[in-house]
Formats: C-alpha cells, structure tokens, sequence
C-alpha cells in the first residue's frame, strides 16, 4: 500500500510540475515547462558565456563539460563587446534573473540557436543542473536538448539526505560521489552522523584516543541480533575508520561549492559508547569495562554529567566549531 501511494504521489507531483514529456525527465520536476519544437544540438564547438564567470554554477558546469568530452572555455560577456544572444551555438549561464520571490529560482530556455540558464546563486546552480539531467545519456561531446522553456524553485527550504557513518563507514571518496547525487537533485542540507554507540568517526586532536581506540569495534553482529546476546553470531572481523580534520574540511569545501550544508551531528549524552570505550572518565562508573559497541541498537551507558565530561565536550566541539 505505501509503495502504491508513493508512485501515485509521483505520478500527481510530474502532472501538475512538469507539462512536457520532455521534461519529465528531470527530478525533482520542474515547477512549469513549456513544449517547443526542435532541439538545440550541443557539439565540441559550442560556446558557453557568462556574466559572472566566478560563480559556482559556472564553474561546475564548465568542469562537467569538460569531463564529458564537450566545449569547456567559459568566455566573459563583459570581455566580447556585444550581445550574447549574437552568438549561436551558445550557452549563457547569466546571473540576470529578476524573479526575487523565488529563493534559489531559475529560469531554463532552449531554442535551436542557443541555450539562456538564468538565477543568482544556488538558483544558477540548480539551472545547471536541469540541463545537465536534459543533456545526459548520450554521444560524448553531443548532445540535443528539447527546445522549451522551464520555471522552477524549490519548493521546500530543507531538503536533506541523512548519512550514518558511525555504523557503516564511507570513505572521502564516496562521501564526494553522495554529495554529487544530491547537488544533481538539488538537494541542499547532509546531515553527517558521525558519532554513535558502534564508532568515532572525527579526528580530535587534544583526544586521540578518540579515533586510535573508539573508531574501532572488534567485530559486528550477523543478522539481527537475538533475544538471547549468547547466541548471536559475529564476523570476527576488526571494523574501524575515521575522518581527518584535514579531510573534513576538504568536503565541507566541496559541499559548499554545490550549496550543500553540512550538519555534523556528535551525538550525547547517549549514543556515546565509543567516546566512553576511549575515555571511561566521561561515564559514570569509570572502572567498568567498556568497548565499542558490536550490536546496533542503543547502549544504556551515557555521558555522565560532571565537569570532566562538560570540560571535554567543551575541548571536542571547540576544536572543531570553525
């Protein structure tokens, strides 16, 4: 039932957002798009132009074209003493966008002769990628795109993606291939769990020990664990990682060169077994014996609140805040 109720959702959101066929292919569907005959053909010699050739749009488009096989130079309008619309065979990505009551809005228009994509900010970023989705899937260095015209904003001022690191962990390079996936669908906040009862999962200078012994469990749980802890079964495999200072700001800076926020979530009171397996002096019995937790589910040991504990969260968030 919910499945049907979703693919009917699906099917109500592309009716009333998207009017041309040819369009439904962008997700999520466009507020308003308008059918027009023809296609403007991209080759190797097409131009891009721009108006602000220091815009993130701008520059992740050109960076797409040139990964793809096509035309990359981004040539400054300002620079060519005459009207874009001159040019055919162009794309103009121009920051000459007058519709101020749509946050992060754009305006999309394909004609046989050239391209306009219009917005401010993440609304030319998010233009950039609707015509990336119309370009994709065919001859590298060519491509038709359907003439037409398209308004679109978003329509929710969060739209997020959740990732938890801590149970299963995700290299840089994944977390950058994540982000890719949600900047294509406009998404704009990744929420990053990286602490929790299963691992650690940031480096913390003034803590090692924090990454060297609570980024690691000795082994996880197959399957779900059973009513009886006796009788689970465990892969006996040591499973660990964690993020760098260094490599956390490097996707910070990355998420931001896509309008993505990140939200680090450090987890306390609870969902804390991993800091207290590194550092026993923040629970509330320090002379039992802890470990990274090996089962999913939820420890019932917590941060105890004394000013140990309340000092070293103090030193943990204040390292990494900036």
């Amino acid at each position: 039932m919910k499945q049907l109720l979703f693919l009917l959702a699906v099917a109500v959101s592309l009716h009333t957002f998207a009017q041309d066929e040819r369009y439904m292919g962008i997700i999520p569907a466009p507020v308003s798009a308008k059918k027009a005959k023809g296609d403007f053909k991209i080759t190797p010699e097409t131009i891009i132009l721009t108006d602000a050739p220091d815009e993130r749009g701008v520059k992740f488009f050109a960076d797409y074209m040139r990964k793809s096989g096509y035309a990359y130079m981004v040539t400054d309008v300002h620079n060519i003493g005459k009207s874009p619309s001159a040019f055919k065979n162009s794309i103009l990505l121009t920051t000459n966008f007058k519709d101020e009551s749509k946050p992060d809005g754009y305006d999309l228009a394909v004609n046989e002769d050239h391209v306009t994509v219009s917005g401010k900010g993440a609304g030319l970023f998010y233009g950039v990628q609707s015509l990336i989705q119309l370009m994709e899937g065919q001859k590298p260095g060519y491509a038709n795109v359907a003439c037409g015209s398209i308004k679109d904003y978003p329509r929710f001022p969060y739209r997020g993606m959740h990732l938890d690191v801590s149970r299963h962990f995700f290299d840089t390079a994944f977390i950058k291939k994540y982000l890719d996936v949600m900047a294509a669908y406009k998404m704009n906040y990744f929420h990053w769990h990286l602490t929790d009862d299963q691992g650690w999962r940031i480096e913390i200078k003034k803590y090692p020990k924090l990454t060297s012994e609570g980024s690691k469990r000795a082994q996880t749980v197959v399957g779900k664990p059973s009513s009886t802890p006796a009788d689970d079964m465990y892969d006996g495999t040591p499973y660990g990682g964690y993020y760098t200072q260094d490599e956390v700001k490097a996707i910070i800076k990355y998420a931001q060169d896509r309008y993505i926020n990140i939200i680090p979530e450090i987890e306390m009171p609870g969902h804390s077994l991993a800091a207290i397996t590194a550092y026993p002096e923040m629970s509330c019995d320090p002379s039992k014996g802890y470990k990274v937790m090996e089962t999913w589910g939820v420890s019932n040991d917590v941060l105890c609140p004394n000013e140990t504990t309340f000092t070293m969260l103090q030193d943990i968030l204040g390292e990494i805040i900036d």
